[in-house]
């Protein structure tokens, strides 16, 4: 993580960060928001935890950062 995030200050494993994820998903969004949306969107924010360096962090920062919110 260190290696990735070296100016990071707060350190979670990625089971516990993917399951924030989705429940902040859940939560954010309006309930009538498509379901599978919320689905993708929180597979592409786990992705972005999985990365092994920044180079894969970023595109899959960017991935995110490019889904429309209202489809």
């Amino acid at each position: 993580m260190k290696e990735v995030f070296p100016d990071c200050l707060y350190l979670q494993c990625v089971l516990h960060a993917g399951r924030d994820a989705k429940r902040i998903v859940r939560t954010a969004l309006p309930a009538e928001e498509d379901e599978e949306w919320k689905n993708k969107l929180t597979k592409r924010i786990r992705a972005l935890f999985k990365s092994k360096n920044i180079k894969q962090a970023k595109k899959q920062y960017f991935k995110i950062m490019q889904r429309k919110i209202y489809a």
